[in-house]
């Protein structure tokens, strides 16, 4: 019985083992024929290159800073009718001034969060850099 399940334990790993070749040798022959791919949020990512960009890496450690995150976070998550993207933003919180950013579904979510961070105790001053995303059907008519 032991033998058994050694056999199959190996015979698992040496699958694994294949597939994860398989993948890698096609992954480096789309590189040789010059078909790399990049990945789908480049283009978002290079906004954040800039030292004027917070991003969450600037979020403070401080107790007071964390909680009004929180806060607001939970504030966001429990109110109807937002859209996941909106549920999402990015809230980055240093010495109580809030910056709000990421996507969201309309200029209607934009203010109704920035709202939401100006209204929360504690918070000094909102940097609204929400972004509406256009919806493609409105694009194609």
């Amino acid at each position: 019985m032991r033998f058994k399940t050694i056999a199959i334990a190996i015979t698992g790993c040496m699958l694994l083992g294949m597939t994860g070749y398989s993948q890698q040798n096609q992954n480096s022959s789309d590189q040789e024929k010059g078909e790399s791919k990049p990945a789908d949020n480049t283009g978002k990512n290079s906004r954040d290159r800039s030292d004027q960009s917070l991003t969450a890496e600037n979020q403070k450690n401080s107790k007071q800073d964390i909680a009004l995150t929180r806060k607001i976070r939970q504030t966001i998550s429990k109110t109807d009718g937002l859209s996941v993207n909106a549920k999402n933003v990015k809230i980055i919180t240093t010495d109580g001034k809030v910056t709000l950013r990421g996507p969201v579904k309309s200029a209607d979510e934009k203010e109704q969060i920035a709202k939401i961070a100006k209204e929360t105790e504690g918070v000094t001053s909102v940097e609204n850099q929400l972004e509406v995303k256009e919806q493609a059907n409105r694009e194609e008519k």
